[in-house]
């Protein structure tokens, strides 16, 4: 009879135990990753005076809401991650890539995206500094 009770336990105390490495954390939440269009303020200046973007951007708003802007055109759509592949899924069909995918690099510092072929690199935003002198 004992062992049939350690048994029970054990296997109560595996099933209900939970290990916080086995769920891997959302590393892009509420961050904003840039490509920029241009390598400098003048190049950008110039661009919004013909009324034209210098950067794309993406806003993760959360941990399934994510905002794209590339070219001019602002786009809302939900996301997935899986281990380091990002899937981004635009709600409007448009003349917008979707779902738009990207590979983020081992620290989440870089976004390469991969589903148009361009291996375009965007970089994550720091306040302050403009997208081309990431």
């Amino acid at each position: 009879m004992k062992k049939g009770i350690i048994i029970i336990m054990l296997f109560i105390s595996i099933s209900s135990c939970k290990n916080d490495d086995d769920v891997m954390p959302n590393l892009v939440a509420n961050k904003e990753f840039v490509f920029a269009l241009v390598s400098s303020q003048e190049e950008c200046d110039f661009l919004i005076s013909q009324g034209v973007n210098c950067s794309q951007s993406i806003n993760f708003l959360d941990h399934l809401n994510a905002r794209i802007i590339v070219t001019d055109i602002a786009n809302a759509g939900t996301y997935t991650l899986n281990e380091n592949t990002i899937t981004i899924t635009i709600d409007s069909p448009g003349d917008a890539e979707n779902p738009m995918i990207f590979e983020a690099n081992s620290d989440f510092s870089e976004l390469i995206r991969v589903s148009d072929g361009s291996n375009d690199i965007w970089k994550l935003q720091i306040e302050g500094v403009s997208p081309w002198d990431l």
